[in-house]
């Protein structure tokens, strides 16, 4: 491996010169940085990266740490992260954690330790003793996506309570009174605000809240599909369900199908987030669409101006529009 010292010697300088040209320091003739700056190419020396940053206060790396990589909402929002994060010449650490909140926050400790400048977070979990793991941290956190129980932190989202009550407004103007919630689990912000939408929504038109319409199970594929089995199973079946996001709302639909029933003719279905996938599947998916590049986008911006020490004294929360995107999963009865 080529070291700092082996640069000096090919160049025929001292090491402080080298480490001077690399850190881009004043005060280096321009003629000797571009040899320098040669002679390090052509050895294929990378610099210590970690150490240098020790020394500038800078790593030029941020992080985005996402609860599921396999859902298609999430690399929509990376790609508004890195589009932000190119402008400011900075990488981005992509970590997944599955929505192990343990794996989450074994991330979050060894990003701190490598002293990346920022971290824009999915969390896990939405409880105090997480927020407060989050609050302890000396970098800026900017929250996505999520509920914030503490004043601590910047954050980007919709109103996941009125993007709801679109799709059951809609629902209601198409005559079904007898609704479904395919939801996801309530430990996670997103989920338990969809499911107060949900149940707001039910109450504002004046339809009775029925336990036996309302199930909860993980935010992906499976967990739509056996939340919807079990609604499926009803002596009186709902004739509309709203999914909490669209993979759930795919893998309802699997259920749906599997029954011999027929989408919207049997059953009209609604998710929540405008994936590609619903664009692509037949019938194509009604949906509440949410604007995940500019989320990622937004944030990574906000994050940005706290990584660069602007004077923004008061934690901000900036709220996305939304829309009902109405396409064929849903009909008249």
């Amino acid at each position: 491996m080529t070291t700092i010292k082996d640069v000096a010697e090919k160049a025929g300088v001292s090491v402080a010169t080298v480490s001077r040209v690399i850190n881009n320091e004043k005060y280096v003739n321009e003629d000797l940085r571009r040899y320098v700056l040669k002679i390090v190419n052509d050895m294929g020396y990378q610099p210590d990266g970690i150490a240098r940053g020790l020394r500038t206060k800078s790593t030029n790396v941020i992080s985005l740490v996402i609860p599921d990589i396999n859902n298609p909402f999430y690399p929509e929002v990376a790609r508004g992260v890195q589009s932000v994060a190119d402008e400011y010449e900075y990488v981005v650490i992509l970590c997944n954690t599955d929505r192990v909140v343990q794996r989450e926050q074994k991330f979050v400790n060894i990003l701190n330790q490598q002293r990346v400048e920022g971290i824009i977070i999915n969390p896990s979990g939405s409880t105090r003793r997480e927020m407060n793991i989050l609050a302890r941290l000396n970098i800026p956190v900017v929250l996505i996506s999520s509920q914030n129980i503490l004043p601590n932190f910047d954050i980007v989202m919709v109103d996941n309570i009125q993007g709801v009550g679109l799709a059951i407004d809609h629902f209601y103007e198409l005559g079904h009174r007898r609704i479904g919630l395919v939801g996801g689990s309530r430990e996670v912000s997103s989920g338990e605000q969809r499911y107060q939408g949900y149940i707001q929504s039910i109450a504002r038109h004046g339809i009775p809240v029925e336990e036996e319409l309302i199930t909860e199970g993980k935010f992906d594929h499976n967990g739509g599909y056996e939340c919807m089995k079990r609604l499926l199973k009803l002596k009186n079946r709902p004739t509309a369900v709203f999914a909490a996001n669209d993979i759930m709302a795919i893998g309802a639909v699997s259920a749906i199908y599997e029954t011999g029933l027929k989408i919207p003719d049997d059953i009209s279905i609604i998710g929540f987030d405008d994936i590609a996938y619903s664009r692509m599947m037949y019938p194509k998916l009604t949906t509440v669409s949410q604007p995940k590049f500019e989320m990622g986008a937004i944030a990574t911006q906000m994050l940005f101006e706290r990584v660069t020490g602007q004077e923004i004294p008061n934690p901000r929360r900036k709220i996305l529009d939304h829309s009902l995107v109405i396409r064929d999963t849903t009909q008249r009865i």
